[in-house]
């Protein structure tokens, strides 16, 4: 489920939006959640593996606040472009590359890159370090035959392959 601050004003809910829709689309084709593929990593593994998911979500929904500015509807851009710290310059790193390019994809690889220089990081590792699986809640899934395992090349080219065609932008248009 999703749940939404009510404070929020239209264009802030509107990105917040899609950056959740975008984890739905990542939950929708395996990107996300190991568990629900009967696996566990290592916190440290699950934690880099949650950075890749997380700047993909700001990227994508940076992206979409973009597209809805350049349709009229500027509300959720000018939202992304109020926030406060390192996610402004997720945005600005998005806007940069879009003028001087005029490509969405290098725009939307500019923002994921961005997420990995700024105060992203901390926070998400502080995150997945405390949100992680509970004891009870990872012998459950043992129990049901989830094997404890490492990160595979595969599931970055997985991921990778992801990002190739999440960069196919038109896909939300």
């Amino acid at each position: 489920y999703l749940l939404m601050n009510d404070n929020l004003n239209f264009g802030m809910a509107v990105f917040v939006l899609a950056h959740e829709l975008r984890h739905l689309d990542q939950m929708a084709k395996g990107i996300i959640r190991m568990e629900q593929q009967g696996r566990i990593l290592h916190p440290h593994q699950t934690t880099l593996y949650n950075w890749f998911v997380e700047a993909d979500a700001n990227a994508a929904s940076i992206d979409i606040a973009w597209r809805l500015k350049q349709a009229g509807m500027p509300e959720a851009w000018d939202a992304a472009r109020s926030l406060p710290d390192h996610r402004a310059d997720v945005t600005d790193a998005y806007y940069r590359a879009m003028k001087k390019t005029g490509d969405a994809d290098a725009a939307k690889l500019a923002a994921f890159n961005t997420w990995f220089q700024d105060g992203f990081i901390e926070t998400y590792t502080h995150q997945s370090t405390h949100s992680g699986l509970t004891k009870p809640l990872r012998e459950n899934l043992i129990r049901q035959g989830a094997q404890v395992s490492e990160l595979a090349q595969d599931d970055l080219t997985k991921f990778g392959s992801y990002l190739s065609d999440a960069l196919s932008v038109d896909q939300y248009f």
